[in-house]
């Protein structure tokens, strides 16, 4: 068998993979997807209960999909991929006929690409059609509310609407992002993603507690780290002249560094996952 990549051998196990995943997270990505309806079920409860009528918030599909989201990266990772630590499941699943790199190829595109694609589109036709039916109380579809935007336009318009038109954007004309808040989720989504399918493939017991606990640690170090390279380096000087200077130019510099954290704490999970799938033995 060819030990790198064969095309037609990955295909046939990605089909099989996918199978398993359908079996085994079909109903979580369905209920994950209906979240706008849970959730606009519960709100418009509680209204009949207190007030004896629906209210309206516009909000609901933003709040349900990002909270889908949310639980997806963390439930999907471990649910497919956590019993690889198992004696019985973890053998069968290395006896499959392919290759590690096939194996890995494809863990990672069901957990980035694949599931959030389906979670995204049963939320979408959830969202369309309580706003078609309840457009009163639900409002405007998802897409005109959460939509692909620079992400500064989208709390432009926000702080406008909130203000009642009244509101003052002194300072923040003109300024980019260059990133839109559909961008931030997809990133937050790869990140959680990886770094639960991390602690999947390496804790044998208690991995979503593990995951998390590692998580807050990582990021407590990092909070510290900035915090000290800020002192250090007497930074807030730099920043106050670049601001003042040109305020773009200090959003560039800021989102330049955002963009390296991501890739930062996406790679080098997806590094060590490949390793740990690489010498995976049972």
């Amino acid at each position: 068998m060819n030990k790198t990549f064969d095309i037609k051998r990955f295909w046939l196990f990605l089909k099989r993979e996918l199978v398993r995943a359908y079996n085994d997270m079909g109903l979580t990505i369905l209920i994950l997807g209906l979240a706008p309806a849970i959730l606009f079920g519960v709100i418009q409860a509680f209204a009949l209960i207190i007030s004896g009528e629906m209210v309206s918030f516009t909000y609901t599909g933003i709040l349900a999909f990002s909270f889908a989201l949310l639980l997806g990266c963390i439930v999907i990772p471990i649910k497919l991929y956590g019993p690889l630590t198992d004696k019985r499941f973890g053998s069968e699943w290395l006896m499959i006929p392919a290759s590690r790199i096939e194996k890995y190829t494809t863990m990672m595109l069901i957990t980035c690409v694949i599931a959030p694609i389906c979670i995204t589109a049963i939320t979408f036709v959830t969202d369309g059609l309580l706003s078609l039916i309840f457009h009163n109380q639900y409002g405007q579809v998802l897409a005109t509310k959460f939509n692909f935007k620079d992400m500064m336009d989208f709390m432009r318009g926000m702080v406008y609407s909130i203000g009642g038109g009244d509101a003052d954007l002194e300072g923040i004309e003109g300024i980019k992002f260059h990133m839109s808040t559909a961008g931030v989720l997809i990133l937050n989504w790869i990140e959680y993603a990886v770094f639960f399918l991390l602690g999947a493939v390496i804790f044998d017991k208690s991995k979503f507690g593990k995951t998390l606990l590692c998580l807050m640690a990582l990021s407590m170090v990092m909070s510290m780290a900035s915090t000290a390279i800020v002192s250090f380096c007497n930074l807030d000087g730099l920043i106050d002249a670049i601001s003042d200077e040109n305020p773009q130019r200090l959003i560039n510099y800021m989102m330049t560094v955002i963009y390296a954290m991501y890739a930062v704490l996406a790679l080098v999970p997806a590094y060590f996952i490949w390793r740990r799938v690489k010498t995976l033995k049972h």
